[in-house]
C-alpha cells in the first residue's frame, strides 16, 4: 500500500470519493474546501484510480525529513 494524494476537478467530491473507494482506495481525509482526497492504495489499483470521472491528478506521498535545530550545516 502507497499513501497517495488525489486533486479532483471540483466536481461532486462525494461521488469522486465514492468511486476512489469503489476503485480500491482507503480514503483517510477529504479536504472539501480544496478538492483533495488523502489516503492509501495498493500499486496495482492506482491506475484505476486516475480513470475514475473528476480526478484530475494522483500523485504519490513524499517523505521529507529536516535535521534537528541543533544539528551542524548539511
Amino acid at each position: 500500500m502507497s499513501g497517495v494524494t488525489v486533486t479532483t476537478d471540483g466536481s461532486d467530491i462525494d461521488k469522486v470519493v465514492e468511486s476512489l473507494r469503489s476503485a480500491g482506495m482507503t480514503v483517510t481525509q477529504v479536504h472539501r474546501e480544496i478538492g483533495v482526497v488523502s489516503g492509501t492504495v495498493a500499486d496495482a489499483d492506482r491506475p484505476a484510480l486516475e480513470a475514475v470521472p473528476g480526478v484530475e491528478a494522483v500523485e504519490a506521498d513524499r517523505t521529507v525529513e529536516i535535521a534537528p535545530p541543533d544539528a551542524g550545516v548539511q
